[in-house]
């Protein structure tokens, strides 16, 4: 019976761990970026409390201690299973540390009998993601291997997109100039890490002398230099540079230094796509070997003039020497006009028709959850839940500057911006104050951006902090006409709540 028990405690505390491995799967498996949410929270503090309570009992009834330890457990459980915007996914190496913690559990628990308290579980969580570490390198080391090898074997160019902003929605737009020409395979969604690069190139259909794109990201300095030595590239697209994912970076400079890592990849005969308008790109005209190609408003060898900006279109020139080209495209936003100016300048080099991409451009889709427009019966809703940096949210409120109804927006602000957060934030708060009827704010950023909302001379704006995206949208309904137009800006998983 005991040992009934026992194992049926060891699998409650194993699962009630689930939401630890959950937090940490949200945070990238990094343990300094996932420490604040992996303590401040409910879940935490509820074990605490639970600790302090199954310690007493256990101190004056010794022989209820296994079925204290089970209820104990079983009181956190709600955790785990109430649903979650970005749930649990159980990977492989998800699956391994499961087992082993598991297997921590029944070791425990046999020891002492139920006296493993609540507030350990995290301790004990993080013990078997290290005891499952090794075993993890060495996987990775095999898949990694094996995608490195696949790629020169098939001999394929590969085009790496890095930057602060707009790389996923570069590499979509590329993608689609460069099929009218050539086999082309992209990295999905947000894949670029080394694993989730190795993952997509294991598993595609590559063939000889293919075009793959390649999604780099980074949080710190080296992280772009090791995905170039994994994947080396033959030609880059650097969208531009700003201070994204401070919180890891630190400072702007190392943002700058380690985006700039992938120049020192590229050889003479490489192009190297920059954006002329973003000030803290410069310094990449000057490093490397590869032929550097400029691009933006103030760009030399590709250069936009001309934008206009509604809800529903972009349009801009794009002149190259003597060539000029109007491009037309549903895609919404100035921001627009330099990602497909990017990409077109890049596919342009690679011998691709510039009048069958201005084609292309006319009907590009629309990146989903950025600057993403959809159309419904009592107006527009905009969809730039994936927008998460400052270059982003101006995109956005020129969008909306352009657009004459009745604006109500839903605001989750920025993350990952380190010690500029508030100031940020509160930034965002004051450009939303100039064009926003009504504006609803959640999260950990709602107090900066009210801030913001609430210095600014424009009155009538009616501002309200909600818990849930269901509860602004809600109480919305009241407001609604028929040319208004309802965004989602920013939406943060859990572990930013």
């Amino acid at each position: 019976m005991t040992e009934t028990l026992i194992v049926l405690l060891s699998a409650i505390s194993c699962f009630v761990s689930l939401y630890y491995i959950w937090l940490m799967q949200l945070n990238s498996f990094f343990f300094l970026r996932a420490s604040k949410s992996l303590i401040f929270n409910n879940f935490f503090l509820l074990s605490v409390l639970l600790s302090i309570a199954q310690l007493c009992i256990c101190i004056f009834w010794q022989a209820a201690a296994l079925y204290c330890a089970i209820v104990v457990c079983a009181a956190l459980i709600p955790f785990v299973i109430t649903k979650k915007k970005v749930p649990l996914k159980f990977t492989r190496r998800v699956i391994r540390w499961t087992v082993i913690l598991f297997a921590l559990y029944l070791i425990a628990n046999f020891l002492w009998y139920g006296y493993i308290l609540p507030i350990a579980f995290l301790p004990i969580t993080l013990l078997a993601n290290c005891l499952a570490f090794p075993v993890e390198q060495i996987i990775n080391a095999y898949y990694i291997k094996k995608a490195q090898k696949k790629l020169i074997n098939t001999k394929c160019t590969v085009i790496s997109i890095v930057g602060s902003y707009a790389k996923t929605s570069v590499k979509n737009i590329l993608n689609a100039f460069l099929s009218k020409k050539y086999k082309v395979e992209a990295s999905p969604n947000s894949f670029n890490t080394p694993l989730g690069l190795a993952k997509f190139i294991n598993s595609a259909k590559l063939t000889q002398d293919m075009i793959v794109i390649l999604e780099k990201g980074a949080k710190r300095i080296g992280d772009i230099k090791r995905l170039c030595k994994l994947f080396p590239p033959n030609h880059a697209i650097v969208t531009g540079l700003t201070g994204q994912h401070l919180s890891t970076f630190k400072t702007l400079s190392n943002v700058i230094a380690a985006k700039s890592e992938i120049l020192n990849f590229l050889k003479a005969e490489s192009f190297c796509v920059l954006n002329a308008d973003d000030v803290n790109s410069s310094g990449c005209f000057l490093q490397g070997d590869a032929t550097k190609v400029s691009v933006g408003k103030e760009g030399i060898d590709y250069k936009i003039s001309d934008i206009s900006v509604s809800i529903d279109k972009t349009s801009f020139s794009l002149s190259q020497n003597l060539e000029q080209y109007k491009v037309v495209t549903p895609l919404i936003g100035s921001i627009n006009a330099i990602n497909i100016s990017l990409a077109f300048a890049l596919a342009h080099k690679l011998n691709c028709d510039p009048h069958k991409m201005l084609d292309v451009a006319a009907y590009l889709p629309y990146v989903p959850h950025r600057l993403e427009l959809i159309r419904s019966l009592k107006g527009y809703i905009i969809d730039d839940s994936y927008n998460a940096n400052t270059e982003g949210v101006k995109g956005l409120i020129e969008v909306l500057n352009a657009y004459k109804g009745k604006k109500i927006i839903v605001s989750q602000g920025i993350v990952e911006l380190g010690s500029k957060a508030q100031e940020q934030n509160f930034n965002l708060g004051e450009m939303l104050s100039k064009i926003a009827d009504v504006c609803y704010l959640m999260g950990i950023n709602a107090d900066a951006i009210y801030g913001g909302l609430k210095k600014s001379d424009k009155q009538q704006v009616i501002v309200k902090k909600v818990d849930s995206i269901k509860e602004a949208v809600a109480d919305m309904q009241k407001y609604i006409t028929t040319d208004s137009v309802i965004v989602f800006q920013n939406d943060l998983p859990d572990n930013y709540k």
